[in-house]
C-alpha cells in the first residue's frame, strides 16, 4: 500500500523526497513504524464504522417491513378463523376452495395464531413473468368457511411496446405483431374492458342450495341447519345432537332431524318440555 504524504517529525526524511516528486506515492512500508500503525489503525476504524452502518440501515429496513405487515395483517384479521381448514390431517389437509387468480402459482395455507386467536390464511403468489397488482393485497383470510379479502390480480411485469398504450384493463398480448386485449378467467371480454362473468346465472353455479357470485369467481352456501360437502357444492344435514354426548343443545333427549333436531324430555322424569323447546321444566 502507498500513501502521498505523511506528516510529523519522525518522516521528514519522507516528506522531503515526496516534496521533490510531488506525484510519487510513497509506500507505507518506508513510513516509520509509528506512523504505519496510525494509518493502519485509522483505516481498520474506518470500515468498522462502514459495517456498522451498513448494518443498521439493513436492520432499520427490515424492522419497517415486518412492522408494516404485522399492521397490515391486525387490521383485517379480527374475524378470522380456522374453519376453512375441513380436516386436521397433517399429510393430506384440505381446505375450502379458494378463489382463482389467473396467472397465479395457487396459493399457500398458512396457519396462524395470536394470543387470543388462531387463523387461516391463502397466500397468493403470481406465475414468472407477472406480479402482483398491489402487494399488500396478496392475502386472503378465512372466516365462516369462506375466503374474504381484497382479490390479488396478477399483472404482467413489462408489457411489449405495443400493448403500452393498448388501454387494456386486465391482460395485453402481441398477436401477429399488434396489440390485443385479453380478459382474465372468470371475465367476458366486451372490447378493452372485462365484464364479470356471473357463474351463479348457469344451473345455479353447481351449488345444491345457494350461489354466491364474486369477482371471477363464486362460492356456494347452504340453508341453517346444513353444511357444505367435501365437492364444496352440495349440502349435507349437521348432526346437532352429537354435541354433549349425545345431548346436542337438549336439555334432555335429543333426536336429529332433516336440517334441524327435535328435544323431548322423556329421559328426565316429572318434567315436560318448556318453551324455549331445549330445556325441561317441573310438571306442578
Amino acid at each position: 500500500k502507498c500513501v502521498k504524504r505523511s506528516t510529523g517529525a519522525g518522516a521528514r526524511e519522507v516528506n522531503d523526497e515526496a516534496d521533490q516528486n510531488p506525484g510519487v506515492l510513497v509506500s507505507l512500508e518506508e513510513l516509520p513504524s509509528t506512523q504505519r500503525s496510525e494509518i493502519v489503525e485509522r483505516t481498520i476504524k474506518i470500515k468498522q464504522v462502514r459495517k456498522k452502518k451498513k448494518r443498521k440501515r439493513k436492520g432499520n429496513k427490515k424492522r419497517k417491513n415486518s412492522l408494516t405487515g404485522a399492521r397490515s395483517v391486525a387490521t383485517v384479521s379480527q374475524n378470522w378463523d380456522m374453519s376453512c381448514l375441513l380436516n386436521s390431517s397433517t399429510e393430506d389437509p384440505k381446505y375450502v376452495r379458494p378463489p382463482q387468480v389467473p396467472n397465479s402459482m395457487g396459493p399457500k395455507f398458512v396457519r396462524r395464531k395470536t394470543e387470543k386467536q388462531k387463523y387461516l390464511i391463502a397466500i397468493y403468489r403470481c406465475i414468472p413473468g407477472y406480479k402482483l397488482h398491489s402487494p399488500r393485497s396478496r392475502i386472503l383470510g378465512c372466516q365462516n368457511e369462506k375466503w374474504v379479502g381484497r382479490l390479488p390480480i396478477c399483472l404482467p411485469r413489462k408489457k411489449k411496446y405495443g400493448c403500452i398504450n393498448a388501454g387494456c384493463e386486465h391482460d395485453c398480448r402481441e398477436v401477429n405483431g399488434k396489440p390485443q386485449c385479453f380478459c382474465f378467467k372468470g371475465f367476458n371480454q366486451n372490447g378493452k374492458s372485462c365484464i364479470d362473468k356471473n357463474e351463479c346465472s348457469k344451473n345455479n353455479g353447481g351449488c345444491q342450495n345457494t350461489c354466491h357470485n364474486t369477482p371471477g369467481s363464486f362460492y356456494c352456501s347452504c340453508e341453517t341447519g346444513y353444511r357444505l360437502a367435501d365437492d364444496r357444492t352440495t349440502c349435507v344435514d349437521i348432526n346437532e345432537c352429537l354435541l354433549r354426548n349425545g345431548h346436542g343443545p337438549c336439555q334432555g333427549q335429543c333426536d336429529n332431524v332433516e336440517g334441524g333436531y327435535q328435544c323431548s324430555c322423556e329421559g328426565v322424569p316429572g318434567t315436560r318440555l318448556a318453551e324455549d323447546n331445549t330445556s325441561c321444566e317441573d310438571i306442578d
